[in-house]
């Protein structure tokens, strides 16, 4: 999200600030989209934050819940909209292969992800850039 929450706002809310690459859940609505944070960031009442105790590694995770969403979906209930509890991650089993080969997957993924943080960045940066001199481009206050 664009948005951002305040230090005020954060000891004031239900939330607290969560680490880069913890992953989120939304569990209610559109249950089962899964995320990645790229950066610290709080949540709402609408999502679960899972951080991994031991292995596997936040990216194994990650990557095991977005192949994995639809049995998630699936335990999904609800009268209203659909919503998932707790509980509801208990019943899902995640197969961990053995930590040698967690960590490699870690050590490829990490690399990878990093480049997606960089080139991320870059078109943050750019689209910034636009929206600054496009308008002055368009009133004649820059040459092209």
């Amino acid at each position: 999200t664009d948005r951002t929450i305040t230090p005020v706002g954060l000891r004031n809310c239900n939330s607290k600030l969560y680490p880069k690459d913890t992953v989120f859940v939304t569990a209610r609505g559109t249950v089962g989209k899964v995320n990645l944070a790229q950066t610290d960031m709080a949540m709402n009442q609408s999502c679960y934050a899972l951080l991994a105790k031991q292995s596997p590694s936040q990216h194994y995770l990650y990557f095991s819940l977005v192949d994995g969403v639809q049995e998630l979906r699936g335990r999904a209930v609800g009268a209203i909209f659909d919503a998932v509890v707790r509980d509801t991650f208990k019943a899902i089993i995640l197969l961990v292969p053995n930590t040698e080969m967690v960590q490699m997957f870690s050590d490829h993924i990490s690399t990878v992800l990093r480049q997606v943080d960089v080139v991320s960045h870059q078109t943050r940066t750019l689209v910034r850039a636009r929206d600054l001199l496009l308008p002055r481009l368009m009133n004649r206050e820059l040459e092209p």
